[in-house]
């Protein structure tokens, strides 16, 4: 998978430490997440089941949480063994998005399988990080039943993509912008200069998010 820098700034703003993970460049062969440096020089692959990994998680154990598909989470530690992979059931497949609560447990937005009414990404759900099990937290089209009644499923930065983007705001002040569309993703300072853009080979049709980590305490000290 190609990535090419295609802007500099010239300011020589330091862009910082840390990896772009790229997470979902969708096609039919085999899916991975990839690690690029600020040089755009690929330093890792991370193969996954299919779909996409959304963003990676980090727990107090050392381990770095990521979804291999739309119904598996998987645990791996800084050698690239996986310690753990948890199944949320028939009941539920993976959508978009999760995070780690207080408690190192993962809160998910997934689709309840099954609904009459086809509703999709509404529902709210934990996985426990110990056990595997699944519990619904909340459903959303029943806490927000009238703003669902009034809306519709029609569709309608930086280069513009109409989905399948992301934005970071990074920790020295930066942002880290994906246009998944276009293949572009940029670092700009605080006052919106670009200060460097890649653009990646596309599979099919897009680039899923990027973001950036310093992997700290993981792959590096």
């Amino acid at each position: 998978m190609q990535l090419e820098q295609t802007v500099v700034a010239d300011s020589g703003e330091d862009l910082g430490d840390g990896l772009y993970a790229i997470l979902g460049n969708d096609s039919d062969e085999q899916d991975f997440m990839f690690y690029y440096d600020t040089h755009g020089v690929l330093r890792g692959e991370i193969p996954v089941l299919y779909y996409r990994s959304h963003r990676l998680l980090f727990d107090d154990d050392g381990l770095m949480w990521f979804s291999a598909s739309t119904h598996h989470m998987a645990a791996m530690n800084r050698l690239g063994k996986l310690e753990k992979i948890y199944d949320p059931g028939s009941d539920y497949i993976l959508h978009h998005d999760y995070a780690m609560d207080a408690n190192g447990d993962i809160v998910l937005l997934a689709t309840e399988m099954g609904r009459d009414d086809n509703a999709v990404q509404d529902q709210v759900i934990k996985l426990s990080t110990s056990t595997g099990s699944v519990t619904r937290l909340a459903d959303f089209g029943e806490l927000f039943a009238g703003y669902k009644a009034s809306t519709t499923h029609a569709g309608t930065d930086v280069p513009y993509s109409p989905y399948v983007s992301s934005a970071q705001e990074l920790d020295n002040g930066q942002i880290l912008i994906d246009s998944g569309m276009k293949g572009l993703f940029g670092q700009y300072n605080e006052y919106g200069d670009l200060l460097a853009q890649f653009k990646m080979t596309l599979n099919s049709a897009y680039i899923y998010r990027v973001y950036k980590y310093n992997f700290s305490g993981f792959y590096f000290d």
